[in-house]
């Protein structure tokens, strides 16, 4: 099964350090499939509008968004009624859908312990590609990157642990073994 989040349920609806978390933001708007609609935490659906040449869909609600209250409607547009460009293929849509299931949130969580790992491993050693052929000798070459980069690890937790509590290095790796 394929699991590819989008950026909303990468960073879990996270904002950008340059918006104002005070604003409604494309993300905070839930997507309904059925209905080809999104909604508003208000409770007023924006519809499809308009369909353009590079597949980009707008969607709008003149007559819900003027009746929404003062407050709600300043943290969404400062214009009439909200407008939402989405760009999104029927295949992102889909798989969006499918992210959130528990079963896929799940596997991603598993899945992004290991590749964070393993793009570390990448960057850190410029382990790009392999010195030897044949799977066996690939898996061995791969556990010796995997283990030094975990001893790295500890290594580096004992220097701030050293650090932050003024004992010697070797001491705190003296503890942890």
């Amino acid at each position: 099964m394929l699991i590819y989040p989008s950026r909303k349920q990468a960073t879990m609806s996270k904002k950008h350090p340059d918006e104002n978390p005070e604003k409604y933001h494309k993300y905070d708007f839930f997507y309904d499939y059925e209905k080809d609609t999104f909604k508003c935490s208000e409770g007023v659906e924006l519809k499809r509008e308009k369909e353009y040449k590079d597949g980009s869909v707008k969607y709008c609600n003149k007559e819900g968004c003027s009746e929404c209250p003062t407050e709600s409607k300043s943290k969404c547009t400062t214009k009439k009624y909200r407008i939402i460009i989405d760009k999104k293929t029927i295949h992102q849509k889909e798989m969006e859908e499918k992210m959130y299931k528990e079963e896929s949130k799940e596997i991603y969580k598993k899945r992004t312990t290991v590749e964070r790992t393993i793009a570390n491993i990448k960057k850190g050693f410029n382990y790009w590609y392999t010195n030897y052929s044949g799977k066996e000798k690939v898996k061995a070459e791969l556990t010796a990157h995997v283990v030094v980069h975990n001893l790295r690890k500890v290594f580096n937790e004992a220097m701030k642990t050293a650090i932050n509590s003024g004992i010697s290095v070797i001491e705190v790796i003296e503890t942890l073994l």
